[in-house]
């Protein structure tokens, strides 16, 4: 009795956490480590017994060193009393993590966790373009009031700023930066929602598959965040290939990451970092170059929507170009060169973003090679950069590296050098090896995993630090999401 009554709390655990957990990751991602924890105490609390529970002596063993390793770098090499509670965080997050993956067990209705999950997708969508369509500024309001230098405030029950308060005083602060607070929200919706529809596929549920698909390509679209935009088609692409051409061989696919994982200090920061204002200035000019090219093509191509030269960078302007693009390519008889001139525009955007990451990526290339055994320590990527400034082409000083190098393996070179990269290297190979024992039962549910893998590891070559504790634990809930399907997967057997 005791037992059936252990298992049903914790169901009720388990169902809030799905329903919480997304909406938690976009409009608070720097809490989304608060639901795995509480799930993995949750766990500890309603489980009966810990015998029957073992562990491969593979994964003790590389649990074990990668434990070891990074602690001996942080103490050894990077050790600052103010930054130890990243390094507890961490830890805490990873054996959260390991408590729910190992100890869920009861029998539950997975159907029913699936629809939870796809409601939770929907209703964070609905924030994200809701708010960001009509700049509402929830999110900035909400940040507001729970920012960290805010929280004796909180827990003092001082009165919040009202919304209207604080959307009549603060309009400038919405319309100039109300996009970036949903960066990683998006971000992380797009890396869950393959796993969501990956378990909709499963349960036949292949209208709610749709909506999931519709609801994510929508949100990726009105936000336009490029990075989790390109490697969420990028995965579907990938996965198309996989499914109805070919399956990669393992042997291939690992080799191809262990030549990227040797290369990509070289590869990645092949600029010179102090060249950085250079770098813009010929991207301004070039960008010049294209706008009086489409004038002079198009004369009504600016006017015709009540525009002006000044407007053309996408940047607070009411009308972005594509709507420019697209209002010309309807009207213009000869559509190619408007294609072609969208691309080229697109494409520089594309590089203008990019070129500050390819001056981080130069001068850590130079710090890698200073140590490139055993790293300058855990966590030392901001230090590192503080120490040295580069300048912009608005002669603005910047540290080398901002927070971190905006690349995971190039941060696993610079913080742990090439024992840390092959260690990870290790780890990611036992990852796939179990994608491709999921492929010898079903290589479609395979190829879905592999696809997610994919998308994750193609953001953090782009976006955010290896070991923010946010990102973390969103690729610990795509596991556990994937956790499930190979559970009844092997029910099904």
């Amino acid at each position: 009795m005791d037992s059936f009554k252990n298992k049903k709390i914790y169901q009720i655990f388990f169902n809030i956490f799905f329903l919480l957990v997304l909406p938690i990751s976009v409009l608070a991602p720097m809490g989304t480590w608060i639901p795995l924890m509480v799930l993995a105490l949750a766990t500890l609390c309603t489980t009966n017994g810990f015998k029957n529970i073992t562990f491969h002596k593979k994964y003790i063993f590389l649990l074990s060193t990668f434990i070891l390793f990074t602690s001996l770098s942080y103490f050894l090499l990077n050790f600052d009393i103010k930054t130890i509670n990243r390094l507890i965080s961490l830890y805490f997050i990873l054996f959260s993590f390991l408590i729910v993956l190992s100890l869920y067990e009861p029998k539950t209705d997975y159907k029913f966790t699936t629809l939870q999950l796809v409601i939770s997708l929907v209703i964070s969508f609905f924030i994200i373009i809701l708010d960001y369509t009509f700049q509402i500024g929830f999110k900035l309001w909400l940040s507001n009031n729970l920012d960290f230098k805010n929280f004796s405030n909180f827990y003092s029950l001082k009165k919040w700023i009202s919304f209207s308060e604080f959307y009549n005083n603060h309009q400038l602060i919405i319309e100039n930066h109300l996009s970036n607070t949903y960066d990683r929200g998006i971000t992380a919706l797009s890396v869950l929602a393959v796993p969501i529809y990956a378990l909709c596929i499963f349960f036949n549920m292949k209208k709610t598959a749709f909506l999931v698909l519709l609801i994510t390509v929508i949100g990726l679209c009105t936000f336009f965040n490029i990075t989790a935009l390109i490697s969420f088609l990028l995965a579907f692409l990938l996965f198309f290939c996989l499914v109805f051409i070919k399956f990669f061989k393992k042997k291939t696919l690992l080799i191809l990451m262990l030549i990227y994982f040797i290369i990509s200090p070289f590869f990645l920061g092949n600029l010179n970092y102090n060249s950085f204002s250079d770098y813009e200035n010929k991207l301004q000019t070039k960008h010049k170059l294209l706008h009086k090219k489409i004038l002079n093509d198009y004369p009504f191509f600016y006017l015709a929507n009540n525009d002006n030269l000044h407007s053309v960078n996408d940047q607070g302007d009411c009308c972005p170009f594509y709507v420019k693009a697209f209002k010309t390519f309807y009207n213009e008889d000869k559509k190619i060169p408007i294609l072609f001139h969208s691309f080229s525009y697109y494409k520089l955007k594309l590089e203008t973003k990019i070129i500050h990451r390819r001056v981080i990526w130069s001068f850590s290339k130079q710090k890698i090679l200073e140590n490139p055994l055993l790293g300058h320590g855990m966590f030392s990527s901001r230090a590192i950069g503080d120490q040295y400034k580069i300048t912009n082409h608005n002669n603005k000083m910047l540290s080398a590296i901002p927070l971190h190098p905006h690349n995971s393996i190039l941060q696993l070179w610079l913080e742990l050098g090439v024992i840390g990269v092959i260690l990870f290297y290790i780890i990611l190979s036992n990852i796939i090896n179990k994608i491709y024992e999921i492929k010898k039962i079903n290589s479609k549910y395979a190829a879905f995993s592999l696809v997610s893998l994919f998308q994750i590891f193609l953001i953090g070559q782009f976006s955010y630090g290896f070991w923010q504790t946010w990102w973390v634990s969103i690729i610990f809930i795509n596991i556990l999401m994937y956790n499930i399907l190979y559970k009844k997967l092997l029910q099904a057997k």
